[in-house]
């Protein structure tokens, strides 16, 4: 009986292994072979909130209604075209369809994009105008700084040079004067007259 008892226990073993060998190929059948939803969905919307009640028009993902009145579960809907209809809530969501974020987001990326490369030509001619200002300004300073030099100079008694250059002038004109007094042939007088 022990041995009976054992067989049917390995065959009942045998038969659980090949059980969940059998449950496992078409999980593996179907890794191998991808697929996706579509996105694109079509309700028809009825005439009253009912499953049974008759249709009346379609709206797609990504129309846009107003919800005009909610009901257990069902909403009323009104396009922008003015037909209307029920529309079981679930189908509803407060955000746009992903598509159409995606295709905003890309529009303002677009804009964003045009606006860095108005930035940034602006940017590079304010560099060029800052280096341009720059430039003069170094040139100012050098002529301030010459300038500086030169005041400083005649301030700090720089005024010798001048001072001989004039009473060698001097000089020498009283010089010419007495020679050319003397060879006048009168003599001089030992006041000064004026």
């Amino acid at each position: 009986m022990r041995a009976r008892r054992a067989a049917a226990v390995g065959i009942r073993v045998a038969m659980l292994r090949i059980a969940i060998v059998c449950a496992l190929l078409p999980c593996v059948a179907a890794a191998e072979d991808s697929a996706w939803v579509r996105g694109e969905l079509r309700v028809n919307f009825r005439a009253a909130p009912l499953p049974a009640a008759p249709p009346i028009g379609v709206v797609k993902t990504g129309d846009a209604v107003s919800v005009v009145e909610r009901k257990a579960g069902w909403a009323r809907i009104q396009l922008p075209n003015g037909s209307g209809g029920w529309l079981p809530e679930s189908f509803l969501d407060t955000q746009p369809p992903p598509v159409q974020h995606a295709e905003a987001m890309e529009s303002e990326l677009a804009s964003l994009r045009q606006q860095l490369a108005t930035v940034t030509r602006e940017r590079d001619e304010l560099r060029e105008q800052n280096a341009q200002v720059g430039a003069s300004q170094a040139e100012r300073e050098a002529a301030v700084r010459q300038l500086t030099e030169e005041n400083r100079d005649l301030r700090s008694g720089q005024r010798w040079p001048y001072l001989i250059t004039g009473g060698a002038i001097l000089g020498a004109g009283m010089l010419v004067g007495a020679l050319v007094a003397r060879s006048s042939g009168r003599r001089s007088s030992p006041r000064i007259r004026f």
